[in-house]
């Protein structure tokens, strides 16, 4: 996470985290694990930061998570993946679940001046966290040798950090931007995932 001055004239907030999972693992709240790191801890800080970031003078959230991906990937009678786990599958539905949630938060706070911008910078050479299986750590060896250094990644996150657009919501892949006027990025969507992450949540 990188934030930048709190002051009335620029907040700043950049979340990406994640960790894949080749097993179902709960928290210790109960939650499934991708869903808590991936989706969850994104929905509840990008919350409590919106106060404090509307009162800035070019508030943005830049979500680094892989937009654009379709919402057939969202298991609307399962979100924790209770029933059929891939961990896979788990961060699959997670990068959606962000798209969602930027939707969301793009319609409750963009009134007040926040900027939310989601972004995919490609496959990049981090830290690859996670716990994989015999199946899948071949898979992320591969792309490991492919994947773009960190510094060939950063540019597209620093300007949207820098340089909001001016509309409340915007995506970008690889530095192209994205229509988010489809139906993969549906408002209606994105309230009931508002809906069931708040009872969700009132549960705790």
């Amino acid at each position: 996470m990188r934030s930048g001055p709190r002051s009335r004239r620029s907040t700043r907030w950049c979340s990406a985290p994640r960790h894949y999972r080749s097993r179902r693992t709960e928290t210790t709240e109960g939650y499934e694990e991708n869903f808590a790191l991936f989706y969850l801890s994104r929905h509840v800080l990008g919350q409590a930061l919106a106060e404090p970031l509307s009162r800035a003078q070019h508030p943005v959230v830049v979500n680094v998570a892989g937009p654009g991906a379709g919402l057939e990937l969202v298991q609307w009678d399962d979100l924790q993946l209770a029933r059929h786990y891939h961990g896979g599958a788990a961060l699959g539905q997670g990068g959606k679940l962000n798209d969602l949630l930027g939707v969301s938060y793009a319609e409750q706070h963009g009134p007040a001046g926040i900027r939310y911008v989601l972004i995919h910078p490609g496959v990049t050479a981090t830290g690859f966290s996670g716990e994989y299986d015999a199946d899948t750590l071949p898979h992320i060896r591969s792309m490991q040798r492919d994947a773009k250094p960190v510094e060939a990644a950063l540019p597209p996150i620093v300007d949207a950090i820098d340089k909001p657009t001016s509309e409340p919501l915007s995506a970008f892949v690889e530095g192209r931007r994205i229509p988010v006027g489809t139906r993969d990025f549906d408002p209606t969507a994105a309230r009931r995932l508002r809906d069931l992450t708040d009872r969700l949540l009132a549960r705790s």
